[in-house]
């Protein structure tokens, strides 16, 4: 990731082969992951297992997610709706946070 030279997460995963990003505005809007020719809606992004995408649009906003939170990404091109679900069949965008529990700790839920 260091070595990439990316200044975020969408210029990271539109310099791999088989992917592109896609802008729809000014710096920071929103970003659109396509993988294979298969639209952002049917690519599942995952981090450290907990799925990123919306419910509304399907799609995950990568413009917000901070590129130096991540340890590793690996990409699965190509159907993997096997494993991960319907929303995977573009593919899956796996991200390994450096704290794996940097979401966790974010998200919390009174409970009475």
């Amino acid at each position: 990731i260091t070595r990439s030279g990316a200044i975020d997460l969408p210029a990271l995963l539109d310099s791999e082969a088989g992917a592109n990003v896609y802008d729809y505005g000014y710096a920071g809007s929103q970003k659109s992951l396509w993988l294979r020719g298969t639209g952002g809606t049917r690519v599942l992004i995952l981090c450290d297992g907990i799925p990123l995408n919306n419910a509304l649009d399907g799609q995950a906003s990568l413009s917000f997610f901070p590129l130096g939170a991540i340890e590793r990404i690996e990409i699965i091109q190509g159907g993997a709706s096997v494993l991960y679900g319907s929303s995977a069949v573009g593919g899956v965008i796996l991200l390994f946070s450096l704290s794996r529990l940097l979401w966790r700790d974010q998200i919390r839920i009174p409970m009475r």
